[in-house]
């Protein structure tokens, strides 16, 4: 169950850029109150070549790395 979702857009996008969708993370916060949060990623397919998609927030790549290490 996810109690929270946020659709994330790149910060900058070069025209051309077309839509690609969206990746997923799900992210848990322990609360007294439970809020599982939805993050979508928007993405764009470039138009020569690659992708560019919206970035998790900063607070959250963090805890994501330390989750990582260990």
């Amino acid at each position: 169950m996810v109690d929270t979702e946020w659709k994330i857009e790149p910060s900058q996008l070069p025209e051309g850029a077309k839509f690609n969708g969206y990746r997923e993370y799900l992210f848990h916060e322990l609360r007294i109150e439970r809020n599982n949060i939805r993050f979508f990623l928007a993405e764009y397919v470039l138009p020569e070549v690659g992708v560019i998609s919206g970035q998790l927030p900063r607070l959250v790549s963090a805890i994501l790395d330390i989750m990582a290490r260990n």
